[in-house]
This record gives structure tokens, sequence and C-alpha cells, in this order.
């Protein structure tokens, strides 16, 4: 018997101090479920200031660099002139990035069998025969109308959220969290441009807040150094500057500080109150309905964000007892730890799209 030849799978997205490390984070946990079915996972992306590419490489994976200061013209034939090089034309394509849209997708068509897209602002056409957009916003149905072709599938919402496998297995061993909370953990994301961990230190110190905190800085935080600082002088303060453990943190946390994005879904996931803070555009209608529809607490938008503000708002969550609890009973009911392995299924074609 013939041995099944393994699945080539590409995927396209960046990763900078400007666009932070969500998309090539989300799109690395794809390709380790997409490993272990068998597949061989590859990385185009920009050598950006901020960029993951030595990361990418740690994690197993084989990268193909383009320059930084190209345009999307540039970017489409580089990128093509890379997968033409290939023994084999990939199974699927996989793109994230929003300055990507129809135009680049349809000159990377004749050399690939299909294209997956993963977005999360549904602002532009796409040439695609799979889209993943993990949000939950209102209306969720119709975001893409007239955006996609007829043929496209399209997963919606954050059941298909792509979570590390460690979600799920911390998911199992949840348990009642303490009011008013006696453990936050504070993190945003891998570059934290805003500075909102020193904000929130300044926060927490103005709301009395005096009980266990756990801080994560985050790989390319700018801060790091003041922020590692800022907790050696505070008691029942524990600083990493990464971690690969954050299922773990969340678990034990009772409540979180943090941006929304990629990481709004692991903390429903484990059913983790947090006081979210938006950091970019795209974020706000997705926190303000996650908020309205008590799946979290939404504090604002960052740069409108002073120390002062975000102490009288956590002030008010401190004694909101009912939205706590909601929060910790519900969110989890939304995100159960699997859609990365149903997506995995997916594009293996082990599992139906519908």
């Amino acid at each position: 018997m013939l041995k099944q030849q393994a699945q080539h799978v590409i995927f396209r997205c960046d990763a900078s101090n400007t666009i932070g490390t969500g998309h090539v984070m989300r799109c690395l946990t794809l390709a380790h479920a997409l490993h272990n079915k068998g597949a061989i996972c590859a990385f185009v992306c920009r050598k950006a200031q901020g960029n993951l590419l030595e990361y990418i490489e740690q994690q197993g994976f084989k990268t193909h660099v383009l320059p930084e200061s190209i345009n999307t013209n540039e970017d489409h034939t580089l990128t093509a002139a890379f997968v033409k090089t290939l023994k084999h034309p990939p199974e699927w394509l996989v793109v994230d990035h929003y300055f990507l849209d129809k135009t680049w997708e349809s000159h990377l068509r004749p050399h690939v069998h299909k294209i997956m897209v993963i977005d999360d602002l549904a602002n532009r056409p796409h040439d695609c025969d799979l889209l993943l957009d993990q949000n939950m916003v209102p209306d969720m149905a119709h975001r893409y109308v007239g955006r996609l072709p007829d043929r496209c599938t399209q997963l919606l919402g954050p059941k298909y959220a792509l979570l590390r496998p460690e979600f799920a297995e911390e998911r199992r061993h949840i348990m009642n969290r303490t009011f008013p909370p006696k453990h936050i953990l504070l993190n945003f994301g891998g570059g934290d441009k805003e500075g909102m961990i020193l904000k929130s230190l300044q926060a927490l110190y103005i709301a009395g807040y005096a009980d266990k905190l756990t801080v994560v800085a985050g790989s390319q935080n700018p801060d790091a150094q003041l922020i590692e600082a800022a907790c050696q002088k505070r008691p029942n303060t524990t600083y990493f500057a990464t971690t690969h453990d954050m299922a773990k943190l969340m678990r034990a946390a009772d409540l979180a500080i943090g941006a929304g994005g990629s990481t709004t879904w692991e903390r429903m996931c484990l059913g983790l109150p947090c006081v979210t803070v938006t950091i970019a555009d795209n974020q706000v209608e997705i926190a303000k309905f996650l908020s309205d529809n008590h799946y979290t607490f939404y504090a604002g938008f960052a740069a409108e964000l002073t120390p002062e503000k975000l102490a009288k708002y956590l002030e008010k969550v401190f004694q909101d007892k009912e939205k706590f609890r909601g929060i910790e009973q519900y969110a989890h009911n939304h995100v159960d730890g699997n859609g990365t392995d149903i997506i995995a299924d997916i594009l293996l074609s082990k599992k139906s799209a519908k």
C-alpha cells in the first residue's frame, strides 16, 4: 500500500510592534494542530520590527521572509514565487492579515488548492474557500454578505476560536472564584504599546487593591523593566516577562485585566471574568457587545483611559457581584476550547465544515 502523502499548509501572517503578535500566535496554534495530524506547515512573514520569525522557527516551522517595505502587489508576487518553488502545491493557504484582500488572494489562487481566510473585520471582499471569524457581534450570520464567493464555507463565532489545547484541559478543572477578587491576573498580550500594564498597576493602587497580583508583561513589552521594578516593590505580586502557562494562570485567577482580541476567548473558555480594555478600533464593537450581554466588563479604549478613570471602574467591578458571577457561570458556554481541532480536521478533510 502506498503511503499517503502529507498535506502542505502555508500561512501568510505578520507580527510587528505596530500590529502586535496575535495573528502569528493564532496561526501557530492551528499549525501545531495540523502538524500533530500529519500536515507539513510553513510560514510566510514580513521582516518587520517586532516580527516573530525566530520564534516561529523555534516552534519547528520553516519560514520564508518577505522584505518589510513592500506594497501589496510585491507581496503577492513574492509569496507566489515562493509557493511555486515548493515540491508539492499546498493543499491550503491560510491568510490572516488585515491588509490583504480578494485581489491578493486571487493572485495566489492558481498556485494553491484552497484558500482559508481568518478575519475579524468584515470590511473587505475575499476570494477564499473557507472563512473563519471567531468573534461574537450582533447579526453575525450576515456579517460577510456580498464579500465572499458563493462556494465559501463560513465558520462564525467563538465556537471556532483558535485556542491552544491546554485551555480545553484547564477548563476541566475550573473552580468557583473568590468575590471580591483576591487574585488578579494582569496581561495585555505581547506588546502593550499603550502602556496599559503600568496604568493598571497605578489604578489598582488608587482603588486600594492590595491582594494577590500576577503580572505577565509580554515578550515585546517596551516597559518591561519598569513593570518588573514596580512589581518588585509591590507585596503579593508575581512577575513574568512571558509564560507558557497562561491557561493555568487564568484558571487560578479570580479576575483578569487585559486587552480585547484573541485572549478574550481564552478567558471565556475558562469562565474568567475580565476587565477588558480595547487597544484597537476593531475590538470596540465586540467588547461592548460582550459587556452588554454579561460576558465581560468593559472599561473603555486604552488611549482614553487614565489610571484614575480605570481605578473608578475597578471600584465598581469590585462591588458588582451579580455580573461577576454571571460571567463566571455563562461565558464558558460559548467557547469549549475545541475550535482548533475542529478546523484542523476540516482542513485535512476529516470533518465536514457544516
